[in-house]
């Protein structure tokens, strides 16, 4: 069957941002019983976030990014922690 592989960033940081926002998706065909190494490749404007006048930036502090079949309080997956060192805005 088809499995849909999720990756969802979780800033810890700001008030101000969404609780979590989906960044990455794969679909992999499985057979019964089989497991994969599914690859995704974050981009700055999947791990940036929109302030409250509209723009867009990668903003310094701790994060996680959640990695399974579904939403993270839904599915069993792997959360990683990380930071982010320091801040640039992205071209719109």
């Amino acid at each position: 069957g088809a499995e849909t592989v999720e990756a969802y960033l979780i800033p810890e940081h700001s008030a101000g941002a969404p609780l979590r926002e989906l960044v990455g998706f794969q679909k992999t065909q499985l057979r019964r019983g089989e497991s994969k190494t599914v690859q995704m490749t974050l981009t700055p404007r999947e791990l940036s976030l929109v302030s409250a006048d509209g723009t867009r930036s990668v903003q310094q502090g701790e994060y996680k990014l959640y990695v399974g079949g579904g939403q993270p309080e839904k599915s069993s997956g792997v959360m990683m922690r990380f930071r982010i060192l320091g801040h640039f805005d992205l071209q719109p």
